[in-house]
């Protein structure tokens, strides 16, 4: 019997509210093709600004500082992977910290055995890209396996 062609997922999340549409179209994709989920986050300072703007009150400069982020962090990740779980896919989450999700997304993708990575399509303006670059034209250039992005209808 053939192996199916895709068997794991890995869709890199910012854990932001955007990534509820990308998760759900996720979900759709891995209960299709019997696949498995991975959610990955890399907590970069893009990701540390929406979680301090998220709970402001939570997060003061000490030395404690780096550990809530990332706790934050997990428990948004948890939520994403209850959601999928919740429909009857098998998923996973995982978090690292690290400036360079350019570098960590494939690096992730190579140590699971990943046969897809998703991402939702990301609208960033000049500014952002010019800054933190397009993680995604990164990706797939270094990918270890087929990429999919996905365009989630416009909103307006």
């Amino acid at each position: 019997m053939a192996r199916a062609p895709v068997r794991k997922i890995l869709v890199p999340v910012d854990l932001s509210r955007r990534d509820v549409e990308t998760v759900d179209y996720a979900i759709a994709l891995a209960l299709q093709l019997g696949a498995e989920l991975w959610l990955f986050s890399v907590i970069d300072s893009p990701t540390k600004l929406y979680l301090i703007q998220s709970q402001p009150a939570e997060h003061k400069k000490d030395e404690g500082f780096n550990a809530r982020v990332v706790e934050d962090a997990k428990v948004l990740l948890r939520r994403l992977v209850d959601r999928a779980t919740q429909k009857g896919v098998q998923a996973f989450g995982h978090a690292v910290v690290s400036e360079r999700p350019d570098r960590e997304i494939p690096r992730e993708a190579q140590e699971r055995g990943v046969d897809l990575i998703l991402f939702g399509d990301r609208e960033h303006g000049l500014l952002s890209r010019l800054f933190f670059g397009d993680t995604t034209e990164e990706v797939l250039e270094k990918a270890p396996c087929p990429v999919l992005v996905v365009k989630h209808r416009d909103r307006r």
